[in-house]
């Protein structure tokens, strides 16, 4: 019998503590983040000059499969950040329709420069695999992507990636696992 009790008191403290980051998670808008999908990208690269227009997701069929994609804001984002983007750090959308519409406007200037510290992420996952991750910068004077295969890479329309972006969910998990 003890071996049960102390199983409950377990449980009802992993259960507690639990409940009690949910909450803070849900009041602060601050989740802990786990990217350990990182290693599985499988990028879809255009061949691409610096001063090329590329858009980034015109490969992707988003008609087909289970598409699901995240924004992981930086902390150190949140004091300088688009007053239109919800202040969370992690944010989702699972909206065909809002991808469909970022395959048509994300579009983008390769300059392969260096846009610097870059604290925030973009993750599109296909049937739970990664299929696109790249830095985004979702600043009050600058949006931009900064990735591995480009670089700095401009928007041609800075509003559409806001517009885009504010129309991601908040996620209330207090634990985020990508």
């Amino acid at each position: 019998m003890k071996t049960k009790s102390r199983t409950n008191k377990i449980l009802i403290v992993l259960l507690s503590v639990i409940i009690v980051l949910t909450i803070l998670s849900y009041l602060t808008g601050y989740s802990i983040v786990l990217p350990i999908s990182g290693n599985k990208k499988a990028y879809l690269k255009e061949e691409a000059k610096p001063g090329d227009e590329i858009a980034i997701f015109s490969k992707y069929d988003f008609s087909k499969g289970d598409w699901k994609a995240y924004i992981v804001i930086g902390i150190d984002d949140f004091g300088d950040l688009h007053s239109s983007i919800k202040k969370r750090t992690c944010l989702k959308t699972t909206n065909r329709g809002l991808l469909q519409q970022m395959k048509k406007s994300w579009i983008f200037k390769v300059t392969e420069s260096d846009a610097g510290t870059v604290a925030s992420d973009f993750y599109l996952f296909k049937n739970g695999e990664l299929v696109y991750k790249s830095g985004i910068i979702l600043l009050k004077t600058s949006q931009r992507l900064q990735n591995e295969e480009y670089g700095e890479m401009i928007p041609l329309d800075s509003a559409a990636i806001i517009r885009s972006c504010q129309q991601f969910q908040r996620v209330y998990w207090p634990v985020v696992i990508l």
